[in-house]
């Protein structure tokens, strides 16, 4: 059990406490721990162990799965975070002076004179970095998987910001899962969505003296029309007089005022809870009590197929004495009144069996995760199913999760604005979170209704946008393949000899050339052969790239009919661009 599940009422001098944990409170943690103990399979055996230590009990965990695969709904995929430009709302006007102060302190990156653009993907990459696991302390998917069950099986989630400690080394802040049974939340009688303050309070053994210590840090809303927290780290210490009851400062220790606006917990509901500061967990009390009763019925259909799977037999009209056994195996009854028959189970359980999968399917539809989502083979539809199918299978884990989104991605762009703010990077700064898609997609059937949505008059952004693809992003990697398709089709153009005339006719009479193979006569207009050139109702152009190179793909063509902008994007570049064979005008030849 959680130090938290004990209630040891502390005493202030005067005799209040104003941290102590109230009978919600205790009673809260006490639905935490039964939750958690039913998350871990652990639920009461519903019968006896016989003397023998013979043990039919049968426990199903059903709880578990349905915390864990709404986690994984939620976070099994990747999220990622983009930070928008800067506008307005993050110059500090609405920063109280003394924060503004406090902040000052805090050490910035370089002065970034490159424009808006440079100093968002400056603030990108720090992001990416601080949550990347790989240079910073924060596995951001990792981390988000365990607040998540936290959440499930605890109805809140707490996440601590950390400051870096420079004097340490320390480049990036670090977050820490807290456990919700040691946390309280004091929140206004007027407001439950306003909190006070933020009681973390847990216990360990001093190994020096033995004796059980209490810690607690006390997070409080110091002025609420400032904004500003105060940190008070208390302890006591059990079996040593006064202090058994009297909590005081941590050694060495002195409140600190927390230099932001926010405080350094961030709670997080599991599922909506009106009227409440805390959330509605995964596992409340009537999902845990169908697991009870599965259990017993399944370790009560085990109970009865050991005493009944294999058939006794039982005779009469006989003595024990009349009844031999021939070597070859063969029951003998020396009796003509004699009956020897097997006692044999008449039913097989499927009344207890059909219960048992009505109890299931209860759970399904109270924890609105279905059968199908756990991999119940029975309730797996069978050959290919069409997205729309697929969505009705999966409907009510897709709302849960959808719900679950909604609250996370609020609480997400505050952690994440946070982050970028102990960075030294300014306050409020806009934060997009990006969710993937968690339903398997048809790619054929997704491309062709794109391609269907582009015939009737939708944009290409809201197209690209809906099949999951970053439309400015596709856009510019188009733009450098236009770019290297264009330099590819230039080099293998310049690689190519030049085109040279015959020497002879088709009929093989020579004709009169000069040193360039045309006719030597700048008077007569003829040919390298004394032929007369052919009239055209066109000007004469040179063979494009496809007539003289066909063996070249297609693919490597692409922006030759914008010689003048791949010119543009090229600068410096000397070789002329080629250019596609042009096509005869309608009518000739």
């Amino acid at each position: 059990m959680s130090s938290a599940a004990q209630s040891y009422g502390p005493v202030l001098p005067g005799g209040f406490d104003p941290y102590a944990p109230t009978a919600e409170d205790a009673a809260r943690v006490g639905e935490m721990v039964k939750a958690y103990q039913a998350y871990r399979g652990k639920l009461p055996k519903p019968l006896a162990v016989t003397a023998y230590g013979i043990d039919d009990n049968m426990r199903a965990n059903r709880c578990r799965p349905i915390v864990d695969k709404g986690a994984s709904f939620l976070f099994g995929k990747p999220v990622t975070f983009t930070v928008e430009a800067p506008d307005s709302a993050d110059t500090g006007a609405d920063v109280p002076a003394t924060v503004k102060a406090k902040l000052s302190l805090v050490k910035k990156p370089a002065a970034d004179t490159s424009g808006p653009d440079s100093q968002t993907a400056q603030r990108q990459d720090w992001l990416d970095a601080c949550l990347s696991g790989q240079d910073s302390p924060n596995d951001i998917m990792a981390f988000l998987a365990d607040a998540a069950t936290n959440a499930g099986i605890f109805r809140q989630a707490f996440i601590k910001v950390i400051p870096a400690d420079r004097t340490k080394g320390e480049k990036y802040p670090r977050l820490v899962n807290l456990d919700p049974q040691n946390v309280r939340m004091l929140t206004d009688p007027n407001d439950v969505g306003t909190v006070l303050a933020y009681v973390v309070e847990w216990q360990y053994q001093d190994r020096q003296t033995g004796q059980t210590v209490r810690r607690r840090q006390i997070t409080e809303r110091t002025d609420r029309s400032a904004r500003e927290w105060t940190i008070t780290e208390q302890e006591r210490r059990e079996g040593s007089g006064t202090m058994a009851t009297t909590w005081g400062l941590v050694p060495g220790t002195v409140p600190t005022v927390w230099p932001h606006t926010w405080a350094p917990i961030l709670d997080i509901k599991n599922l909506p809870n009106p009227n409440a500061a805390w959330g509605t967990p995964d596992l409340e009390d009537d999902l845990i009590e169908l697991n009870t009763a599965l259990n017993f019925l399944l370790s009560n259909m085990n109970r009865i197929i050991r005493f009944h799977a294999h058939p006794k037999t039982w005779g009469k009209g006989f003595s024990p004495d009349q009844l031999t056994t021939a070597p070859n195996g063969v029951l003998i009854i020396d009796s003509e009144s004699g009956t020897l028959q097997n006692l044999e189970m008449h039913s097989d359980l499927a009344s207890s069996m059909n219960l048992a999968a009505d109890v299931r399917s209860d759970m399904d539809e109270l924890s609105r995760v279905p059968a199908v989502a756990l991999g119940r083979l029975k309730d797996l539809p069978k050959g290919n199913l069409s997205g729309v199918a697929l969505e009705l299978l999966f409907q009510p884990l897709m709302e849960k999760t959808s719900v679950k989104r909604v609250l996370w991605t609020a609480a997400l762009r505050q952690l994440c604005a946070y982050l970028l703010e102990l960075g030294g990077f300014g306050v409020g700064i806009t934060i997009t979170v990006n969710w993937p898609q968690v339903l398997p997609r048809d790619p054929d059937a997704d491309a062709q209704t794109a391609a269907d949505k582009l015939a009737v008059g939708v944009s290409r952004r809201t197209v690209v946008t809906e099949l999951g693809y970053d439309y400015d992003q596709e856009q510019t990697n188009i733009h450098a393949e236009s770019i290297a398709d264009a330099e590819t089709a230039t080099d293998v153009a310049s690689a190519l000899p030049a085109p040279t005339a015959s020497t002879a006719p088709p009929d093989g009479t020579p004709g009169p050339t000069g040193p360039d193979g045309a006719g030597s006569d700048p008077d007569n207009p003829s040919d390298a052969f004394g032929r007369p050139p052919k009239p055209t109702s066109a000007p004469a152009r040179r063979p494009g790239l496809v007539a003289a190179a066909p063996h070249i793909h297609p693919g490597a063509l692409r922006g030759l009919n914008h010689p003048a902008a791949i010119a543009q994007r090229m600068p410096g570049k000397s070789r002329p661009v080629a250019r596609p064979a042009a096509q005869p005008d309608a009518g000739q030849e």
